[in-house]
């Protein structure tokens, strides 16, 4: 892969992907709960937050946690319209 590449495949993921604060604050948690579903400590995930890199394990496991939200988020609206009166 060219020097090229590179430089703008880390431009676009800094610019694209939200930190990690931003992240967990939209997924309601707090740093330990966060660390406690990605099975780290809770200074991992301050050392993260604070632009320690992420190994990939764990970006595959927070882009799940943030799916499931996502999901769930989504069917709230359908759940309150199907709900009986």
């Amino acid at each position: 892969m060219s020097s090229g590449i590179v430089h703008f495949t880390l431009i676009m993921t800094s610019v694209l992907m939200p930190d990690l604060k931003t992240i967990r604050e939209l997924l309601g948690l707090s740093q330990q709960e966060l660390a406690d579903k990605l099975n780290v400590s809770a200074r991992t995930i301050a050392r993260w937050e604070a632009g320690g890199v992420m190994h990939w394990i764990y970006t595959h496991r927070l882009d799940a946690l943030v799916a499931v939200h996502q999901t769930h988020v989504e069917q709230e609206p359908h759940e309150e319209a199907n709900r009986p009166t």
